[in-house]
């Protein structure tokens, strides 16, 4: 029988700082990621793991979380005391309960099936203590069923922080960007079009129309346009207005 000791209460998932630091010598894929709508400087323990925060980062319902939250103590059955460091507590925005989430990839979970089968039991008594939900997540879903999504928001992460990473002390930075706002009210006056027919309805200069097509997916990325995350993004992709 495995039994649960010393569980943290639910007031002390904060949010805040992670209880265990990554290093290259809990895996050789450890690395830190910079995200900047929930907090910067994220560690993974893999490119799954990474993989995984695109999705968190893009996903409107999150309202917050954070890797390696706290650590789950629990006897093994051969009585030995343990702990348990979920990869993830994810906290959402629109009633869903908050979850505690394991990343793996299935070959893991098959190889080490009793090893992990004792931290999962651990890990579910936990959540039915406090209200949370216990989920395994694998390749499976954050590569195949969401590939799409996935591709787009790697797509996308590289427009969304554009402007915050410009030295602004150190350039002709202008505060207000005159064609974002170009952009926008153009937007309001077509409502819902392609990319490329935006763009057009803007200017005819090529050079002109790149700088636009660059813009364009900072607002995608940013959320002041809309799009269809679920179908690959390309020109020909409609947008609206948030």
């Amino acid at each position: 029988m495995i039994q649960n000791e010393n569980f943290i209460t639910k007031e002390d998932a904060s949010f805040h700082k992670r209880v265990r630091e990554i290093t290259v010598k809990n895996c050789s894929f450890a690395g830190i990621v910079n995200f900047d709508r929930v907090r910067n400087r994220i560690q993974c323990n893999s490119t799954l793991e990474k993989d995984f925060m695109y999705l968190l980062e893009y996903d409107r319902s999150v309202k917050n979380y954070l890797e390696q939250p706290f650590s789950i103590k629990y006897k093994d059955s051969k009585g030995k005391l343990c702990e348990y460091f979920p990869d993830f507590i994810v906290e959402y925005s629109d009633g869903k309960p908050t979850k505690l989430v394991e990343v793996k990839y299935s070959h893991i979970l098959k190889n080490q099936e009793k090893e992990l089968t004792e931290k999962i039991i651990a890990a579910e008594k936990f959540c039915n203590s406090n209200n949370f939900e216990f989920c395994i997540i694998t390749e499976s879903f954050i590569r195949e069923e969401k590939e799409v999504e996935l591709l787009n928001y790697k797509f996308l992460e590289r427009y969304r922080s554009f402007f915050e990473n410009i030295n602004k002390d150190e350039t002709a930075y202008p505060i207000f960007n005159t064609d974002v706002a170009l952009l926008r009210n153009k937007m309001k006056t077509l409502k819902s079009c392609t990319v490329e027919s935006l763009i057009k309805n803007i200017t005819d200069d090529r050079d002109k129309q790149a700088e636009l097509i660059f813009l364009n997916w900072f607002m995608v990325a940013n959320r002041f346009f809309n799009a269809d995350l679920s179908k690959k993004l390309t020109l020909n992709s409609i947008i609206c207005l948030d």
